[in-house]
Formats: structure tokens, sequence, C-alpha cells
């Protein structure tokens, strides 16, 4: 599930019942992350808005993406 698994990497998931989640990791800004997930080729949505700034949007996608998304999170968290 999506939001257990962001939440075992350390993220803070806001609930929702539509096909994204909102995301927010307690080191690491919303466009850091988004920046660093577009180089592997990874597209989520983030804000330079200041309320925005901490959160992700992370659409829910298929096994196979939601893998590549966690895999390189759990790179990008441990570097």
């Amino acid at each position: 599930d999506l939001t257990q698994k962001l939440t075992e990497l350390g993220f803070s998931v806001l609930p929702s019942l539509a096909n994204f989640v909102l995301a927010s990791h307690p080191h690491h800004s919303g466009l850091a992350i988004t920046e660093y997930l577009r180089t592997q080729d990874i597209l989520v949505r983030s804000w330079p808005n200041e309320i925005l700034l901490p959160w992700v949007r992370i659409t829910v996608g298929t096994i196979e993406q939601q893998s590549k998304l966690f895999s390189a999170l759990a790179n990008y968290l441990s570097s």
C-alpha cells in the first residue's frame, strides 16, 4: 500500500480518497524530492509555495511504478 510504504520511509501522508496522496518528509523539501525523482524519470508534483513546500503529490500508479518509486526514495533518503 502506497501510504504504508511511504510511512515506513519516514514520510507523513495525509489521508486521501483520491488517486493521489500528499506526503512530506521531515528532513527534505518537496521540491528537493521532486528534483531527485525527476532524475530517475519519476514524475511527482511539488510547489514552491511556503505552505505547500514540504509536500509532494504522488499519484497511485501500477505496482511496478510504485516499486520504482520506493526504490528511488530509499536511495535518496540513504544518501
